[in-house]
Formats: structure tokens, sequence, C-alpha cells
């Protein structure tokens, strides 16, 4: 550059320093916008965890409410046999059942391993009784030969205990779910915290 004469390396060097430092300036733009969206991934993170947990905690409640009617109308059936109560009392349906083991396979936890056990036993509970319906009033159901009365009452007390770990599985899950939403709320809230 030596032969060039001294404005034109003159102006060389004023443009080499505009250039540095437009440089510069556009570089340090660049860093604070890939901060920028950077923070608003991390935040887009959270609002979709803390969405996704509420879910979880909004299945778990509707699992433990399915699971708390049937449990109600299988307490209400008695221990022995009871004409009257097997051909009135409310019963659940296969659709019931089918939507409680839909909606534990939702849920964290051991809860598809519980509705599955409660399922069992809830259709043999129900075939019983509707075996008793299906025959008419005047006629009368064969109770001493018929009626399976011990498996009854240990079928029962098995679904009972089925339903009510299903409810404790969906209680758990629920909690699990509000305390991870508040232990990531709390973390977003924390001076300092960028995303």
């Amino acid at each position: 550059m030596s032969d060039l004469p001294a404005w034109i390396q003159a102006g060389a060097a004023g443009v080499q320093a505009v250039a540095a430092i437009t440089i510069y300036v556009v570089t340090r733009q660049y860093v604070a916008l890939t901060r920028e969206l950077a923070g608003a991934a991390n935040e887009q993170l959270k609002l979709n965890r803390l969405s996704q947990l509420a879910e979880d905690k909004q299945r778990a409640g509707a699992l433990r409410g399915r699971a708390a009617g049937i449990e109600a109308r299988v307490s209400d059936l008695p221990e022995q046999p009871d004409d009257t109560a097997f051909r009135t009392r409310a019963l659940w349906t296969a659709d019931e059942i089918d939507g409680l083991q839909t909606a534990a396979a939702q849920v964290f936890g051991l809860a598809a391993d519980a509705a599955g056990k409660a399922a069992v036993e809830l259709t043999w509970l129900r075939d019983q009784i509707q075996a008793i319906r299906d025959v008419p009033i005047n006629m009368g159901y064969d109770y001493p030969r018929s009626f399976p009365n011990e498996e009854w009452r240990t079928r029962r007390a098995a679904a009972l205990t089925s339903l009510r770990e299903l409810m404790q599985h969906a209680l758990i899950s629920a909690d699990l779910a509000d305390s991870q939403g508040k232990q990531l709320s709390a973390a977003s809230a924390l001076p300092g915290r960028s995303g």
C-alpha cells in the first residue's frame, strides 16, 4: 500500500475502522437478540411444561372421580346375598369400566395395573348381579345353589381395594403434577433468572 497516495491510505484506515466498529455493533446486537430468543424459547418450554402438568393434574382428578363413583356403587352392594339390593342398586356399565382403564392409562404410576385388576373384578361382580336380574322376581333366584357367596365377598373386597388403590394413584399423580408446577413457577420467579 506504500505506492498509494497518503489520502487513500488514510481513507482506507478510516474505512477499516468504520468496518470494525460496524462489525462490533452488529455482533453485539446479534448476541443480544440471540440471548433474547433463547430466553423466549426457554419461557415457552416452561409454559408448555406448566400446561402439561395442568393437564396431568386434570386427568388425575378425572380418574379419581371415575374411580370414586364406581367405588361408591360397589360399596353399596351387600356382602351377603340380598335379592332386593341386587335387583335395585345402581351398577356400573362396561363403558364406565373401559373409561376407567383409559383414564388410568393416561395417569402416571401404577394406575393402569390397578385399573386392570378393578376391571376384572367389576366385570365379574356385574355379571353375577345381571344373572340374578335375568331371573324374574316371581320365580326367585336360587341363592343356595347358584350364588358363589365366598367368591362374591372376596371379589367385592378385591374390587374395592383396587378402586381405592386407583384413587390413591390418581391423588399422588395430581399432587406430583401440582408440586412440579409450583417448583417450575418458583424457579421462573427467582431474581436474576431469565428463562
